[in-house]
């Protein structure tokens, strides 16, 4: 049976620094990793929109 905690601690609120670090390194790089995709997916929308809008204009 696997002692209840974090990462096989005792206690539920035990941390080392090293783990927090870790984690505050994984968490930023989750959100910095969503924040670029949508910045992408922004990007290539805004341009889809454009060029279609030229199309348009140009027929």
């Amino acid at each position: 049976m696997v002692p209840p905690g974090v990462d096989g601690k005792r206690n539920a609120n035990a941390m080392d620094p090293d783990d927090f670090q870790k984690y505050c390194i994984e968490g930023a790089a989750a959100i910095l990793g969503s924040m670029l995709l949508g910045m992408l997916l922004c990007c290539g929308i805004y341009v889809w929109r454009k060029r279609r809008q030229r199309l348009a204009a140009a027929s």
